[in-house]
């Protein structure tokens, strides 16, 4: 039998056996293997079947890497080319803007044209993550997304996420509002600014690590429609673990598509083009006729009362026709209460009940 060791070469794989991509290095394969080893991803020790001994593994943990503060404060300009911040400004104040920027810390890119910078970073003013995405500048919809770590070519930098906003945590801060995406948090941010509002970054995001930070605090987790299950599910497993999560289902039960979320609400309600008010209708007694009706509308009158004349002798004409009718077959014929054969015109739903 043969002892393995691991290939210090892990990037040469390009797949680990659970079908994950191995770009960052996260399956360490055997010298001599190229689907067996160990995956950090996903905490599995593929061993190969030929008796091979195999030492028991235990991952070392990496200290997490952290972007330079500096990053932060450069990309924190060129607002006049942000979609993202230019959007915000089509449905917010100036004021309103400007307050948001700073408080989550929004920097500008030149890697997409217009890009925008979510940048993470926790409760110790420590930069775990940048996220560049460009907006489309109609919608604010989201078209391409890469990350600061990406862009910079950054090497063996060992990324640990935290929740974005989670800055904005501090003593006093009692509870959270926890949503999916960043653009959201930033929105409702304005929209309800009493609350703290924080993201996850992703639909599978509302984890323990993320939410270690907050673990003390009262957490309302609000789900992207048709998300609830998913994230009540979680909910319950954070719970036994000493959080105290609620998730919202208001949005569940709204007739919106499924994964609209608060922001997109938002916009569509403020981005509906305001409706003038109507002017109120003048009372009647103020209104001034400059002609005596009778001198306007006496050809209307007598056109009219002509009309009449015709629809009464139509009438008569109906009522002969049709008591001949019915003496003629011998029947008796019932009329609703309401019919007057002398002169009423009955309605054609509503005729005549005859009986033999």
């Amino acid at each position: 039998m043969q002892d393995l060791k691991f290939d210090k070469n892990r990037r040469k794989i390009k797949y680990c056996p659970c079908n994950k991509g191995n770009k960052d290095g996260k399956f360490v394969p055997y010298i001599g293997y190229h689907d067996k080893g160990y995956c950090h991803s996903c905490n599995r020790t593929f061993l190969p079947d030929n008796g091979t001994i195999v030492e028991p593994y235990t991952p070392q943990p990496q200290p997490t890497t952290y972007h330079d503060i500096k990053l932060v404060n450069d990309s924190m300009s060129h607002y006049d080319k942000n979609s993202f911040v230019l959007f915000l400004n089509t449905i917010f104040t100036a004021d309103e803007v400007a307050t948001v920027i700073k408080k989550y810390r929004i920097g500008s890119s030149n890697h997409y044209p217009g890009a925008t910078v979510f940048w993470q970073i926790d409760n110790h003013n420590r930069v775990h993550h940048g996220k560049i995405f460009q907006y489309d500048p109609g919608m604010c919809k989201k078209q391409k997304i890469n990350s600061v770590r990406s862009v910079l070519k950054l090497q063996d930098f060992n990324l640990k996420q935290c929740l974005f906003g989670l800055h904005l945590v501090n003593d006093n801060v009692k509870s959270v509002m926890v949503v999916e995406s960043e653009k959201t948090a930033i929105l409702m941010s304005i929209f309800k600014p009493d609350c703290v509002w924080l993201a996850t970054g992703g639909l599978s995001e509302l984890k323990a690590q993320k939410l270690a930070p907050v673990k003390r605090l009262s957490i309302i987790a609000c789900p992207d429609k048709g998300k609830f299950e998913m994230w009540q599910k979680k909910a319950q497993e954070l719970n036994k673990q000493g959080y105290r999560v609620m998730v919202n289902d208001w949005l569940e039960k709204q007739g919106y598509p499924t994964e609209t979320d608060f922001a997109d609400i938002l916009i569509s309600e403020l981005s509906k083009p305001a409706v003038e008010p109507q002017p109120k209708p003048e009372p009647v007694e103020h209104l001034q006729i400059k002609e005596p009706i009778k001198n306007i509308e006496n050809d209307r009158i007598a056109e009219i009362r002509s009309e009449i004349a015709r629809y009464e002798r139509a009438v008569r004409t109906v009522e002969k026709t049709f008591n001949k009718a019915a003496k003629r077959c011998k029947v008796e014929w019932y009329a609703p209460k309401w019919y007057k054969p002398s002169g009423a015109v009955p309605k054609i739903k509503d005729l005549l009940y005859y009986t033999s």
